[in-house]
């Protein structure tokens, strides 16, 4: 199968009626050249001051979930990966395996950058246990 090297572009939009005819101008695009998009924004923690956080690490996934691009939030908590294929994504930053936020879905576009704040919250580890105990002959926590 061989891909196309030109596209066509959209025209405006025109009506015909009966024998009418009309003249449009319509280019060709090189369909070789990948159109990207970016995405940015900023790593806050989980604390009431929602502090940046330096140094996490965002990564950018395809839908089927595999790993596609990845970069390092700077001193101030930014962030920004671009040349992303436009389409679409998910989102997510990491610290040290001890901190994580939430998977975002992303929608990559050539319009303007896409900002995604990410916050982070500590990992619950496994084996650990959380919850009440309960004085058995009184109910009581």
């Amino acid at each position: 199968m061989k891909n196309d090297k030109l596209k066509l572009n959209i025209s405006n939009q025109f009506t015909l009626s009966g024998n009418e005819e009309q003249n449009i101008n319509i280019t060709l695009e090189d369909a070789t050249t990948l159109v990207t998009g970016s995405v940015t924004g900023t790593i806050f923690d989980t604390s009431l001051t929602g502090k940046p956080i330096p140094n996490a690490t965002v990564k950018v996934f395809t839908i089927d979930g595999t790993p596609y691009a990845r970069t390092l939030s700077d001193e101030n908590g930014h962030y920004s990966i671009n040349n992303l294929p436009l389409g679409l994504y998910t989102i997510a930053a990491v610290i040290d395996d001890k901190y994580l936020s939430l998977e975002q879905a992303l929608t990559v576009t050539n319009i303007i950058p896409v900002n995604i704040d990410l916050i982070v919250k500590p990992l619950i580890k496994k084996n650990n246990l959380y919850g009440k105990i309960l004085d058995k002959t009184l109910i009581n926590p």
